[in-house]
């Protein structure tokens, strides 16, 4: 089979080495994909990490998804990813909380609010600190006015 050369195939390349490198016990994703009900599980859309940032994404961004495409990105270049590496449990508290926040972009649409919302909730019922929902908090009222 031949594949051609593209974006598609670099971000499978990365996948395919990032499942190499980690074992389900220490990868991050499955940690917190793990803090979601089962039922949950059954309807979450696929979580892949993202090793090179797209053009189009800021630096910043923790996770991401594409519109048309029921795929949630997780940024392997943040700081919450690169934390829940080491097995930090509010990193990966706080990336549950991220899937989250993009599975409601995927479900529902582009509405920050709503996505925030889920992210909070995802947190509380994770035990996040005060300290960390407030940052969401922070964060939602920066992006949603």
């Amino acid at each position: 089979m031949r594949i051609r050369r593209g974006p598609c195939n670099a971000v499978l390349l990365a996948i395919v080495l990032y499942v190499k490198q980690t074992s389900a016990a220490e990868d991050p994703i499955s940690r917190a994909l793990s803090l979601f009900a089962s039922d949950e599980i059954a309807a979450m859309p696929r979580v892949v990490l993202a090793t090179m940032r797209p053009e189009r994404v800021a630096a910043d961004v923790e996770g991401y998804t594409v519109p048309g495409y029921p795929v949630i990105y997780i940024a392997a270049w943040s700081e919450t990813h690169r934390a829940a590496m080491t097995g930090d449990r509010d990193a990966i508290i706080k990336l549950a909380g991220i899937i989250a926040h993009e599975r409601t972009h995927i479900a529902e649409g582009p509405d920050e609010r709503t996505a925030y919302v889920a992210e909070i909730l995802m947190l509380r019922r994770c035990g996040a600190s005060a300290a960390m929902i407030d940052g969401v908090r922070r964060s939602m009222r920066a992006v949603v006015r």
